[in-house]
């Protein structure tokens, strides 16, 4: 088996079977499989899967309903993998042509991969929520090391048995951690433009919102975790910059096509307030 591609699926929608026909259409000439993992009790997800059997000749559903969150079935995924190389991306995202092939070269010479992610496609206001990422991340907040996404990241079966898989305990930002442990190990980051993503927003401001403040609090963690290895600490001047920042900006609010950025940066500055309070934990 060349590669693995493995899919965490915690419901059955319509937007699975977009990105099915996306990795139907891979220009990728080697052997792989898809692994969907079901990790929300989908009772029709057999059913719709078996449209794409012809197509995707390797497609199976591995089980991963004793425990929820994306990271516990990521790494149920990559346990059930038959390679040596395993591609993650989401069930609500779209993987263009190139992208296995994209990622199956690259992991020949690194031991981690990853990919831009393109908001246009998907999103009738991408263009004006963020551009077209070509460089693996460094979180503005935290600024360590770069890092990769989940819904587009690769990696080598070996790398992530060393570094234990995704941490499960946390429930966001799990893919900053996972980059920065396998880094820190010594594994190498390399980004890939060609193993492009079509990503999908949260299509509602309070989603948004939900999923920028568990950001936020997750960054806290993050913060806590990482301080003995080079993490810079942050100062009370920090924090209160980021809430003068917040407030200049709000006239982000007035338009519809900014309003999305400024509910987001609110959410993620909230989060990390809740998330200091929480975790007893002294970060601004």
């Amino acid at each position: 088996m060349d590669i693995s591609v493995v899919i965490p699926c915690y419901a059955a929608t319509e937007v699975l079977e977009t990105q099915l026909h996306a990795l139907a259409r891979q220009s990728f000439g080697g052997r792989w499989e898809l692994i969907i993992v079901d990790n929300g009790h989908n009772p029709d997800l057999a059913a719709r899967l078996r449209r794409f059997q012809q197509q995707i000749p390797l497609l199976r559903i591995v089980d991963a309903t004793q425990q929820p969150g994306a990271s516990y079935a990521r790494n149920v995924g990559a346990a059930a993998a038959s390679s040596d190389k395993i591609a993650f991306c989401d069930a609500d995202d779209e993987v263009t042509p190139g992208w296995l092939a994209a990622m199956h070269e690259a992991l020949l010479r690194h031991e981690l991969v990853a990919g831009p992610l393109e908001y246009q496609k998907l999103n009738p206001n991408g263009g004006a929520l963020a551009r077209l990422r070509t460089s693996a991340r460094v979180w503005d907040y935290l600024p360590f090391l770069p890092h990769a996404v989940s819904c587009n990241m690769a990696v080598r079966k070996t790398t992530h048995e060393h570094i234990g898989g995704f941490d499960t305990t946390l429930f966001a930002a799990e893919d900053i951690d996972y980059s920065w442990r396998a880094q820190l190990s010594g594994a190498t980051l390399h980004f890939e433009p060609a193993a492009l993503v079509h990503y999908r927003l949260r299509p509602t401001l309070w989603q948004m919102f939900r999923q920028n403040m568990r950001y936020g609090e997750a960054t806290v963690l993050l913060y806590r975790k990482f301080l003995p290895f080079g993490l810079q600490r942050k100062t009370l001047r920090d924090g209160l910059r980021g809430w003068l920042q917040l407030l200049r900006s709000s006239r982000l609010l007035l338009s519809r096509r900014t309003r999305a950025r400024w509910v987001r940066q609110f959410g993620h500055t909230l989060g990390r307030m809740v998330g200091s309070i929480h975790y007893r934990v002294l970060f601004p």
